[in-house]
Formats: structure tokens, C-alpha cells, sequence
């Protein structure tokens, strides 16, 4: 297997409000007890859908938790990960995560291209941090790039990007990748409650090229999302 599987769960929706919550929702306006409007059944269809829903739905999505499922369980991802090395094992990635300075970009990106497989063509991955509209431009990544399967751990990093302090500039990147030409890690992190984030670490040398960006507004922030190529 000289590829990662393409990993394309659309549409994805959370289920519909099943009896207790219509009852509960039923029994709250007959008895003039305050409530909220009986909750809609969501679905998106496609990557930038799911970005402008895990915005508006930070916390507490059944859309994300139950793509979340479905990655658990997803027979090839489990087949690829489990030819990956453990991120204990990984020194060069420990240092990279703590911003240590002891960090270097070529060993880390030397380790990425052996342990590497190539992205599969169309595969769509999220990236979190800072960007403000006058800045978004073509580049060529020059150390390994944090990427994940999941936009609310992009959202997440671009809110946090300059923690403690509050981050001025969040943007979130929806990159697609069409050739497959990039070597990625999906690490193993070995402990229960751990593999949330879905990161897939991409080599560098990659170029990304923005097609598209525009500004949401949520409760805490304004965010930048950018749409891009990475080939």
C-alpha cells in the first residue's frame, strides 16, 4: 500500500431527536417551562459544509462525534495506522509539539518521508492557526505541517494558535490535495482517549495554493477560512 486510504465520510449527519427529547420538549411548552426549539437533525455534505457547522456548533456536535465514529472504525484507516510508529516513539515529533528549541524541521520531515505514505488524490485535510486576509498567499510549507481529519481540532488550534494570549488573526485552512504526490504520518498516540485529533503530519516541501477565503463570524471570533490546494 503506497497510498493512505481516502477517507471521504459525506454526507454525515446526527440523529434525529429521538421520543424522550420530544416528549421533553412537548411536556416543556405545556407547561410554559423554558425551553429551546426542538433540536433539527444536521447533516453536511461536504468539507467547507463542515467547517461553517463545527463553527457555529463548537461544542457538543453529534455531526463531529459521529464522524469521530465512523474513523473509529474505518477498516483501512485502522489498517494504514497500524503501520505507523507510535508518537512515544517519535522524539523528533515530541520536540515539534512542545515548540521545543531543541526541534529540527529536517529531522522530523526525514522521519515523516520514511514512515510516510502518499496522500490519497482528493483527500481534504483541516489546518488551524493565524492568517489575516492580506496575508493569504501561495507558499511552500518549509517544515512538516499539522493536519487533521477533523475541523474541530482545526478550529480549536486556530482560536489557540497564541495561547495564552488571545489569537488576533484565526484562520482555518480546507486543503485538498488532487494529485497525491505528498508523503503524510498518521501517528499512533498508544493511549486510550488519545486519538481524537486525527493529525495527519505532511511533508515538507509542500505547496499550498488558496482558491478561496472568506470570514465567519462566531460568538468569540471572526474567522478566516481558506481554501486551498496542496500539492
Amino acid at each position: 500500500m503506497t497510498h493512505l486510504p481516502l477517507i471521504d465520510l459525506y454526507p454525515i449527519s446526527d440523529s434525529p431527536p429521538d421520543e424522550r427529547e420530544r416528549l421533553y420538549h412537548e411536556a416543556a411548552l405545556k407547561n410554559n417551562w423554558p425551553t429551546r426549539p426542538l433540536r433539527v437533525q444536521q447533516t453536511v455534505r461536504n468539507a467547507r459544509d463542515f467547517v461553517l457547522h463545527t463553527l457555529g456548533h463548537y461544542v457538543g456536535s453529534g455531526v463531529v462525534n459521529e464522524f469521530r465514529r465512523q474513523l473509529q472504525v474505518h477498516p483501512q484507516l485502522r489498517q494504514a495506522k497500524a503501520a505507523m510508529p507510535y508518537l512515544k516513539d517519535s522524539a523528533p515529533l515530541k520536540e515539534y509539539q512542545r515548540a521545543s528549541g531543541k526541534f529540527t524541521a529536517d529531522t522530523l520531515n526525514t522521519e515523516v518521508r520514511h514512515f510516510g505514505r502518499f496522500i490519497a488524490p482528493g483527500q481534504v485535510l483541516f489546518h488551524g492557526g493565524s492568517c489575516r486576509p492580506s496575508e493569504v498567499a501561495t507558499f511552500v510549507t518549509n517544515k512538516p505541517l499539522s493536519t487533521s481529519l477533523c475541523p474541530q481540532i482545526a478550529a480549536w488550534h486556530a482560536y489557540n494558535d497564541l495561547l495564552p494570549a488571545p489569537n488576533p488573526a484565526p484562520a482555518i485552512w480546507i486543503l485538498s490535495a488532487p494529485y497525491g504526490n505528498r508523503k503524510a504520518v498518521v501517528y499512533r498516540k498508544g493511549g486510550a482517549g488519545m486519538e481524537h485529533e486525527q493529525e495527519v503530519l505532511i511533508e515538507a516541501g509542500s505547496t499550498i495554493s488558496p482558491t478561496r477565503c472568506f470570514n465567519v463570524r462566531t460568538a468569540s471570533a471572526n474567522v478566516l477560512v481558506i481554501e486551498a490546494s496542496l500539492s
